[in-house]
């Protein structure tokens, strides 16, 4: 395990909120096996279906999720079928899974983050549409922020899910692979600045592979961890128990969870977030909430209702992820509109949908 401190932030004396009550949700309208990112995700299962049966399924299991979040009175916006540019010309098969390449931020800030092959990469261009979004809904963004170069190709970092973070400790945590590059880690780290400390460390399935993403074999919620300790490879740089000790200096009540339960049940990959009225929900699979123990549940049962969604059969087996996946949660603030700024606004949004819109910034 390697530790960084980077020490003092922007915003140090205003805490970033560690869940959120509204998360972004993409209908996957082009849901397939993809090829393209089977070769390091090993959860992933080449269906016997018909491509337009396994469509239909994703789409069911999508939407039924979709209703159980709101059923717990979370805010769920659902971005559609692209409706205009370059995205509407490209087939986007693991769309359903739209935080590895986008993350929002309590101060206004949007990320874009490098993706590792090329169809993955075509899903960013949905930035200005999501943008639009966002700011039709209220929602304030002051920056956009690229971390990496323009359809990085070489070093990469999947947003949330190369990345496990605790927003009250500020800590971030990342397990090293192919999709999760140390220096485009801290590049991330300097952009957001707020965290003020990174934790890495090298895992390895029940293959001898090392594990994806992170948020597979890992979740923190305000108060509590799940971490499969079973995953970390104890050398000379990472140890698992060093990783729970970190957790527990934290504060937080530390559930671990075998390699069994992480490969076949998905059981690191939940999501706590907040209702409309302020109570904790966790986000997982059905296939996960038959994973946990009695005792690892009643653990999680203190720190939220279970939210399950019912994707087994396909996102997660074709797909080769589950229910923190699925969810991009919606950090910023809301816009405080008058007629000072409403001109502002639409001149920024304006800006933003030209195609003479400046890049965003490269980190």
């Amino acid at each position: 395990m390697k530790v960084y401190q980077h020490g003092a932030r922007l915003h140090d004396n205003i805490p970033h909120p560690h869940t959120s009550d509204t998360v972004m949700m993409v209908r996957p309208v082009d849901f397939a096996f993809n090829e393209q990112t089977a070769t390091d995700n090993e959860f992933q299962n080449v269906p016997t279906s018909k491509p337009d049966d396994i469509n239909a399924n994703a789409l069911r299991e999508f939407q039924q999720s979709v209703e159980v979040l709101q059923s717990h009175g979370v805010n769920v916006i659902v971005l559609e079928r692209p409706t205009f540019g370059e995205a509407t010309k490209r087939k986007l098969p693991d769309a359903v899974f739209p935080n590895n390449w986008i993350s929002t931020h309590r101060d206004g800030n949007v990320v874009l983050f490098p993706m590792a092959t090329l169809n993955r990469r075509d899903e960013t261009l949905r930035s200005k549409e999501v943008q639009k979004l966002l700011h039709d809904l209220g929602f304030d963004i002051k920056n956009v922020i690229q971390i990496g170069r323009d359809q990085e190709d070489e070093k990469f970092l999947e947003g949330t899910g190369s990345m496990v973070i605790d927003h009250v400790s500020r800590t971030v945590y990342a397990a090293l692979s192919v999709r999760t590059n140390a220096e485009q880690l801290d590049n991330y780290i300097e952009a957001t600045r707020y965290y003020t400390k990174s934790v890495t460390f090298n895992t390895k399935s029940s293959s001898g592979l090392p594990f994806y993403h992170t948020n597979v074999m890992m979740s923190i919620g305000d108060k509590f961890a799940v971490v499969c300790t079973e995953c970390i490879v104890d050398d000379e740089v990472s140890s698992g128990q060093q990783v729970v000790s970190t957790l527990k200096n934290d504060g937080k009540e530390v559930i671990e969870i075998t390699l069994e339960q992480a490969e076949k049940y998905f059981c690191g990959n939940i999501l706590q977030v907040r209702s409309n009225n302020g109570n904790n929900v966790i986000a997982m699979s059905e296939s996960c909430l038959k994973g946990f123990t009695k005792e690892q549940l009643d653990i999680l049962q203190r720190h939220g209702t279970i939210a399950a969604f019912p994707i087994a059969p396909t996102i997660e087996f074709v797909g080769g992820g589950s229910a923190r996946c699925m969810l991009a949660e919606i950090h910023l603030p809301k816009r405080a509109l008058n007629k000072d700024n409403q001109h502002l606004t639409t001149q920024w949004l304006q800006s933003v949908l030209s195609d003479n819109a400046s890049s965003p910034g490269n980190i």
